[in-house]
């Protein structure tokens, strides 16, 4: 019996972990900033954004 309390309350738990969470934003950098930046500018470069969108693209990485 209490090694089915015991599960009952880690899934209650896990269930309820992300209840009231306001939303977040994870960024995951595989590639270093620098790296990202040069990327964007080839992308930039080869016509496959806008001005706007590039300004945007640099904005959300920080340059």
């Amino acid at each position: 019996m209490s090694a089915a309390r015991s599960l009952a309350a880690i899934t209650l738990a896990i269930l309820l972990a992300g209840c009231g969470a306001g939303p977040t934003t994870t960024t995951n950098r595989l590639a270093p900033k620098d790296q990202e930046a040069a990327d964007l500018r080839r992308a930039y470069d080869a016509g496959l954004l806008s001005p706007d969108e590039y300004r945007e693209q640099r904005s959300r990485l920080g340059l």
